[in-house]
């Protein structure tokens, strides 16, 4: 599903939280556009928040399994491992 819309997400074992932009979501895996280059096997969670009354955040884990430098930006792929 395309997505286009802001999300934050926290490296695993940091508290530090990063911006990243979100293009494609589904099921199993995300794809977005980040500042911060991610390794391959790196562990996130992600947090959507739309600030709304009518949603719930959404809280998800997610392995890096692609990044790539392009545009000034890093394009990163991550398999979804669990919804929180």
């Amino acid at each position: 599903m395309i997505m286009n819309t802001e999300f934050t997400y926290t490296v695993s074992g940091e508290r530090k939280a990063h911006a990243g932009f979100c293009k494609d979501l589904s099921h199993t895996g995300i794809k977005f556009l980040t500042e911060r280059n991610l390794e391959k096997g790196t562990l996130i969670e992600i947090l959507f928040d739309t600030k709304s009354s009518r949603f719930k955040p959404m809280k998800a884990g997610a392995e890096i399994v692609r990044s790539e430098f392009k545009n000034n930006k890093y394009v990163v792929a991550g398999k979804i491992l669990e919804y929180k």
